[in-house]
């Protein structure tokens, strides 16, 4: 079991040396070998303090090597807790208290009287106050404005309030607006209702009350402490009388808001009775949900939904049916079809694989290359990574050098799902590209076309 010497002591030494003399003193088996010095504790033994508290007397024990670091520090007393450590101040050290009628009118006339009452405070150069070590602070009491109750600031927060052009003092925001409704000028303007318009807005003002209007169009005299507006309308619901100062008339009318309400339950109300919607196809109401909410919809039913494509109808190849395209390189009606058309192009000399055929893939893979060199990069925004080369008048087996261009996967996939084109000057691009290159480019098309091509392209 740890063994554990406590010493008592009624205040800190002053110094590491009485400290040293007081401890060794009480308990000589912590001298050290040398000046000054402890003997080193152990698991067995250990050193502590007992201090009484300075804030409210209560004993504070301490370890050793703390109290230690206090006296190093030069502290010279030692609190329990928090409390105790703000309280200690407001104890032992003085606060001067001025008690005035009224706030000052300036700075200078409260510097007079801080000056004549305590003139210790007084400082080296004219309107400054010295550092006075015998008090802690220096407060103010005023009486409020308005119910005439006393209230105590600091010093300097008397010189804000002087600073910001406040000629008194109020207890709380009741009392400032009580004692700003009385001193001030106010202007009251009723309407049956809002204008629709700023410039009306401004018009139905000025012309009831001439001396809120600005010196620039539609502009206003600017209030404050001495006038202020208030715009009186009914509720655009219940008919309740609605008073707002010219400021919130003007944010809402900026923001498009020309009708007010006394309160959400009446705005939510009106827009349940005005907020009606129909299908934009058949004319007929929506529904609401069981909350009474309208939904986003904008067509009562599936049947009323229009068709999204623009794009016009053709008879499939294949099997002759009519039929809606979905995006632009759709030419067959099913997947059947089209697996069905693609197997009577591979057949004979038009699949890849025949021998000496004439195969639009392989002039296309060979083309390739080709377009990258000339166009070296998307046509629209320039990237070059993993390009797709489009067909512009969308036939696969046309791979001339005036029918390919390059485009980036997403530009590509932007032309398709467009129902029009949105880059109409594609090919005029990859004409002007073409007959910029070099002749030895040229004739690389050039053969490639003549071997692959058909008499009818």
């Amino acid at each position: 079991m740890q063994k554990i010497d406590l010493l008592k002591l009624a205040e800190l030494p002053d110094s590491m040396a009485e400290l040293h003399r007081i401890t060794v003193s009480a308990l000589p088996h912590w001298s050290g070998l040398k000046p000054l010095t402890y003997a080193q504790g152990s698991e067995w033994r250990a050193l502590n303090y007992e201090i009484p508290c300075a804030s409210c007397g209560k004993p504070v024990i301490r370890p050793a090597h703390r109290v230690r670091a206090a006296v190093k520090a030069r502290q010279t007393i030692v609190t329990c807790n928090v409390k105790c450590r703000q309280e200690y101040p407001l104890k032992v050290r003085k606060v001067d208290t001025l008690q005035l009628d009224r706030l000052p009118a300036d700075l200078a006339e409260l510097h007079h009287l801080i000056v004549t009452k305590f003139p210790h405070w007084a400082g080296p150069e004219p309107l400054t106050f010295a550092h006075c070590k015998n008090a802690h602070s220096l407060m103010v009491e005023i009486p409020c404005v308005s119910c005439r109750k006393p209230i105590i600031h600091e010093a300097y927060k008397v010189r804000q309030l002087i600073r910001n052009g406040n000629g008194s003092a109020a207890c709380s925001r009741e009392c400032r607006e009580e004692n700003r409704t009385k001193s001030c000028r106010i202007d009251q303007l009723k309407l049956e209702r809002l204008p629709e318009s700023l410039f009306e807005l401004h018009e139905t003002i000025t012309s009831a009350m001439p001396q809120w209007a600005g010196k620039q169009p539609l502009t206003y005299a600017r209030g404050g402490r001495s006038a202020v507006l208030y715009i009186e309308v009914p509720c655009a619901h219940c008919q309740t009388p609605v008073i707002r100062n010219l400021a919130m008339v003007l944010q809402g009318a900026r923001e498009g808001y020309f009708t007010t309400f006394c309160g959400a339950s009446c705005q939510g109300e009106s827009r349940y009775i005005h907020d009606v919607r129909s299908c934009e196809t058949c004319g007929k109401p929506l529904e609401r949900d069981r909350c009474g909410k309208l939904s986003r919809a904008t067509y009562c039913s599936m049947a009323c939904v229009p068709s999204w494509s623009k794009l016009p109808k053709i008879p499939c190849p294949v099997c002759g049916k009519i039929f809606q395209k979905k995006y632009t390189r759709r030419q067959h009606c099913s997947r059947e079809c089209a697996d069905l058309a693609h197997s009577r192009r591979m057949q004979g000399d038009g699949n890849s694989h025949y021998k000496d055929g004439q195969s639009y893939s392989l002039w296309f893979m060979q083309m390739r290359p080709l377009i990258i060199e000339r166009d070296g990069g998307c046509v629209v925004c320039g990237a070059a990574e993993k390009p797709d080369i489009h067909h512009i008048n969308e036939q696969p087996a046309d791979n001339r050098a005036e029918n390919l261009i390059m485009l980036c996967r997403q530009h590509h996939i932007i032309h398709h799902k467009s129902h029009h084109t949105s880059y109409p000057w594609l090919a005029q691009r990859a004409m002007e590209a073409s007959a910029l290159m070099s002749s030895s480019w040229r004739d690389k098309v050039a053969s490639l076309r003549a071997r692959f091509s058909s008499p009818t392209i």
